[in-house]
């Protein structure tokens, strides 16, 4: 066995049925208050969906959501990716802050374009899924595809999310790798976390606590 090979083991025992089952299930919690609505049309799309659409129709579906799982799966492994790259760079050069970072290596590199180009099989099936959608679009009545569009929205904010979580999850375990060499080292870099975590909506300033503890008092 290679290093290569050993590597490639290592990554493939990283990014397992485990990892992913942590993803879906942090996406379900944040779903329940933060992605509610994109849910709950989803579901109404899916059940309005079984009763009208042909059988050919239901296999274009089928095969959409299939790449969109596909490609939630690339996001939250190559975000892993990103964080982790980002957390390291961060602490030796220190040039940008975890957040810019966030988006030069993550948000321009994958989900946008012509950073997503780079990523052939993530971007191969966004195509595929361009193409279904167009098809489905010309064979259904407006007020059904509007369903379809549904769906396509709710996908795109979960592999939205896993790219983000990912992301956060390779930043912390570049903390971690680091206070294991260096005890307690990654606290310089704080400030960078923090910021890190405020803009993925995983804390609050004190206004906004505030603003949230008077609701409940209300």
């Amino acid at each position: 066995m290679s290093v290569q090979d050993m590597l490639k083991e290592m990554s493939s025992r990283v990014f397992n049925s485990s990892y992913d089952s942590y993803m879906r299930n942090a996406y379900d919690l944040w779903a329940e208050t933060d992605f509610k609505e994109e849910e709950s049309d989803y579901a109404k799309g899916v059940q309005a969906l079984d009763s009208v659409l042909t059988e050919e129709q239901q296999q274009k579906l089928k095969a959409m959501e299939e790449n969109y799982q596909h490609n939630m799966e690339y996001a939250s492994r190559y975000g892993f990716k990103a964080g982790l790259y980002s957390g390291f760079s961060q602490y030796f050069i220190g040039t940008e802050v975890a957040y810019d970072s966030f988006e030069s290596t993550l948000m321009k590199n994958l989900m946008e374009m012509p950073g997503m180009i780079r990523h052939q099989s993530f971007y191969n099936r966004n195509e595929d899924n361009l193409t279904i959608a167009n098809a489905l679009k010309e064979s259904l009545e407006e007020r059904i595809y509007e369903h379809i569009v549904s769906i396509e929205c709710a996908w795109g904010q979960r592999i939205h999310s896993a790219a983000c979580h990912g992301f956060y999850c390779g930043y912390r375990a570049a903390l971690n790798l680091i206070d294991d060499i260096k005890p307690l080292d990654s606290s310089r870099m704080i400030q960078h976390t923090l910021l890190l975590e405020y803009h993925l909506g995983y804390i609050g300033s004190y206004e906004e606590m505030e603003r949230r503890n008077k609701k409940k008092s209300a």
